[in-house]
């Protein structure tokens, strides 16, 4: 829902105003995707931006070799906690997400 994650941030830079705030570049990437979910929210009530962009960033995550990646695919499977178990709900989610933007990308 990025309209209540803009509220949270705007709320944030309130409570810590000197300590926190917002990078233009930051608020102007907020501003387009809430622009684009509003427009897909027109054509349909069950529009969900996160949802349309789980697939690529499924196969960032799992085509990625950096540091950085793998460590947000560790998280993503397995949580932050020691001793985690792989999360086998959250690795077919991420295997369809993957799944569904080789298909899509498949005929360009």
């Amino acid at each position: 829902d990025i309209p209540a994650v803009t509220g949270k941030l705007i709320a944030m830079t309130r409570q810590h105003e000197g300590l926190f705030t917002i990078p233009p570049y930051f608020a102007y990437v907020i501003r387009t995707f809430s622009v684009l979910e509003g427009i897909g929210l027109q054509r349909d009530a069950n529009y969900n931006l996160v949802t349309e962009c789980l697939p690529y960033i499924a196969k960032r995550v799992v085509t990625d070799q950096s540091p950085r990646s793998q460590q947000a695919l560790r998280r993503m499977l397995y949580g932050d906690g020691r001793g985690a178990r792989l999360n086998a709900t959250r690795l077919v989610e991420l295997a369809e997400a993957f799944s569904d933007f080789s298909a899509t990308t498949a005929g360009q």
